[in-house]
């Protein structure tokens, strides 16, 4: 057990093979472990209010965290210094993602996004094509392309080189929660409060699958790491998972309390899982038994990544 925080953590990034966490929480501290002895390496308390979120770039440089006075700061990880901030400059700031070659890091405000140069931290492009808030955005694995979702119930497509719309996927019929690439960025799939998942090809836009087996709204979604299985977790601890032929294979309840968090680990034989009910699970995919519980914790868990 980690004990450290004494509040809600807001987000857990896994570094370097898995060898160093770093956790956020609203009790305005940044803390950097070494996974194998439990000890804490650093401590960010320079934070006046509740950390809401928090991204590292993949080469453990810099530290960009989003704060609950709607400002979000970037911190060099070595030493500590805050080196940038933006002042809530297109109005609410969220933190969104950064991508996987760690050449970008993205922003939204309402219905827009903003594409900056990690590194330099100046603004590129913005990206302005959806009519109402953005709900979630992911990079594809080669950081060409970038999916986002939105309350006006599309998915688009974007190409980063250019910052042009690519693609815009219509045919949720209420706002889109998530969107996902396949790992090998042939795909995207969605999910909405309209209660289906929707596969997409990317390069054509085509609605290839639609799913209608959900019983409640989506809170996590994934593709296991090895991109057999399709993984969503719902506000009432439910896990349901699908093959590639997107037949539901696996429901498993479990936990108490919505799911805030799915990971796939390894070669994609095992899921993690996190919630409200303030626990972390380890599954085997394949056969859906629990293998480990890390718990109880004595705050809510809100996000797992490695």
């Amino acid at each position: 057990t980690l004990d450290g925080n004494n509040d809600t953590i807001t987000s857990l990034n896994f570094l370097m093979g898995n060898e160093f966490l770093i956790s956020g929480s609203y009790n305005s501290s940044i803390k950097i472990w070494e996974v194998l002895t439990g000890k804490i390496l650093d401590n960010f308390e320079f934070f006046k209010l509740d950390i809401l979120k928090s991204l590292c770039s993949p080469d453990w440089k810099y530290l960009v965290t989003k704060i609950s006075d709607r400002r979000i700061n970037v911190w060099e990880i070595s030493t500590g210094i805050l080196i940038k901030t933006f002042e809530d400059d297109f109005g609410f700031n969220n933190l969104q993602t950064i991508s996987t070659n760690g050449k970008y890091l993205l922003l939204s405000s309402f219905n827009k996004l903003y594409l900056l140069e990690v590194g330099a931290w100046s603004y590129i492009k913005k990206l302005n094509e959806h009519s109402d808030t953005i709900n979630s955005c992911v990079f594809s694995s080669d950081s060409k392309l970038i999916a986002s979702s939105s309350y006006d119930k599309t998915v688009k497509i974007w190409d980063v080189s250019s910052g042009k719309l690519f693609r815009n996927l219509e045919g949720h019929t209420a706002p889109v929660t998530f969107c996902i690439f396949s790992p090998d960025n042939k795909l995207i799939v969605s999910t909405s409060y309209d209660r289906t998942i929707k596969i997409w090809e990317v390069s054509s836009g085509i609605l290839l699958k639609n799913i209608t087996e959900i019983d409640n709204n989506i809170s996590s979604l994934i593709y296991s790491s090895d991109g057999k299985y399709i993984i969503i977790g719902d506000i009432k601890g439910v896990i349901k998972i699908f093959d590639i032929c997107y037949e539901k294979v696996k429901t498993i309840k479990s936990h108490f309390k919505e799911i805030t968090s799915l990971n796939s680990i390894s070669d994609g034989n095992f899921l993690i899982t996190g919630s409200y009910d303030k626990t972390i699970k380890i599954w085997e995919i394949s056969t859906g038994i629990l293998i480990k519980t890390l718990g109880d914790y004595y705050c809510m868990i809100s996000s797992i990544s490695f």
